[in-house]
């Protein structure tokens, strides 16, 4: 099982399809997703061996096990032998919309925190580029 392309809302995971599908054509995968907070699940089913996740939580813990199983599953061992598990965490979330009052001279620029607790603020970092220009930003960083 791979993890990849994690964002603060969604992540990509991929995995290999079992060594012996016992002869049958008719395999599927359920893929569960837990937060280890228990405030978030899901469960989804795919017939390939690829799928995103999105709706999940910024700074968040997730475990995601993925089993593979066809029509005959439930006669077979314990899902455990056709299940693999992995943990990862959502990235932190960008703050809220930027208000703004911009004159000839000055600018000011308020924003909101995130919407839900996702991390420790260590500061906020502010880039403006001159309009029309791909040139580079001037950066300032906040004490918060």
């Amino acid at each position: 099982l791979v993890v990849s392309d994690v964002t603060s809302m969604s992540v990509s995971l991929t995995w290999e399809p079992p060594v012996s599908n016992g002869g049958r054509n008719d395999l599927h995968y359920i893929i569960s997703y837990n937060s280890t907070s228990g405030v978030q699940s899901g469960e989804e089913m795919s017939a390939s061996t690829t799928l995103s996740i999105t709706g999940l939580k910024p700074f968040t813990e997730y475990t995601v096990s993925v089993s593979a199983e066809n029509g005959v599953s439930g006669l077979a061992g314990s899902p455990e032998s056709r299940t693999v598990s992995m943990t990862f965490t959502t990235q932190e979330a960008a703050p809220g919309p930027i208000d703004s009052g911009v004159n000839i001279k000055d600018a000011v620029l308020s924003w909101d925190p995130p919407s839900e607790p996702n991390g420790v603020i260590l500061y906020y970092e502010v880039r403006i580029y001159p309009e029309g220009s791909s040139g580079e930003a001037m950066t300032f960083t906040t004490n918060e």
